[in-house]
């Protein structure tokens, strides 16, 4: 009788060597045969049912930096649901399970550059590019201009912000000419990742305008957005006009919001979000996230 060379036993999703056994027992025994190879397959089952089970689906668990984002009161707000839409997507393409990490932005960076951790959200400029790998643009977001309702002004290239006092978040780019220009041609105030407080210092003339993202083009739908934040966070109304913010029409940037990983540590993971990324687009699936759908 011909002995097996290898046996596939599926409750382990591996392969057994049965001739590997049969010479063990031939040695230990000194038997021939059929026997033998009785005894080999006999031992191959016992070992392999005595093993528990594997899922073949299991995630793998990947670290992911994420900006953190606080209201009022410095308590964690819960990521929206378009972004937790776009990870769960890349987690069963990827076969991942992202475990979020929360930071403030500029510590985020700082740690994935430094710990070579994947980071999300994060934008292109030329000094990042010396360390981190991007993947191609998730999504899109639009770096709007949010003013006092009394206090509007033209806006149409970076020229117009000669002299004015500009509230950006701390440790965020947007883009080269912008950084550029930062404390030469107007000052910037820093913050931290919380709308209600920023738009507080707006309120009470403490900087000209704060930068505003939002993957929304219609000017008017952003306008309505900032607006609602304040209204979510002001206990007083009476405090507050219907519509305290204006938004300026043309937007600062067209930032792409993109995963990026330190490059030496870049073990083939951007090549498989960007492979993710097409196909989410191809399939109109992006689109339909970022509607809303």
């Amino acid at each position: 009788m011909k002995l097996m060379q290898a046996t596939y036993c599926n409750r382990r999703n591996v392969i057994f060597d049965a001739g590997y056994l049969v010479r063990l027992v031939q040695l230990v025994h000194g038997l021939h045969g059929v026997f033998v190879a009785h005894v080999a397959l006999i031992a191959m089952v016992f070992f392999a049912l005595m093993l528990p089970p594997q899922n073949s689906n299991a995630q793998t668990p990947v670290p992911l930096l994420f900006g953190e984002n606080k209201n009022d009161k410095g308590e964690q707000l819960p990521m929206s649901l378009k972004v937790a839409k776009f990870l769960g997507y890349f987690e069963k393409q990827l076969v991942v399970k992202f475990k979020i990490q929360n930071y403030p932005w500029n510590r985020a960076v700082l740690m994935a550059n430094y710990d070579g951790d994947l980071i999300f959200g994060v934008s292109i400029t030329s000094e990042r590019e010396k360390t981190l790998h991007f993947s191609e643009p998730v999504f899109y977001n639009y770096v709007w201009l949010v003013t006092r309702s009394n206090g509007t002004f033209p806006f149409s290239t970076l020229q117009d912000l000669k002299g004015k006092k500009i509230g950006i978040i701390r440790g965020s780019h947007y883009g080269d000419a912008f950084d550029n220009q930062k404390n030469k041609l107007f000052k910037i105030e820093n913050d931290v990742n919380a709308y209600a407080p920023r738009l507080k210092k707006l309120l009470t003339k403490r900087m000209d305008a704060m930068l505003f993202a939002s993957s929304e083009t219609n000017v008017k739908i952003v306008e309505q957005q900032v607006n609602e934040i304040m209204l979510s966070e002001e206990t007083d109304h009476s405090k507050l006009g219907e519509n305290n913010f204006r938004v300026l029409p043309v937007p600062l940037l067209k930032d792409g919001i993109r995963f990026a990983i330190r490059a030496d540590k870049d073990n083939g993971m951007i090549e498989k979000l960007n492979k993710a990324i097409e196909k989410g687009n191809q399939t109109g699936l992006f689109a339909k996230i970022i509607k809303g759908k």
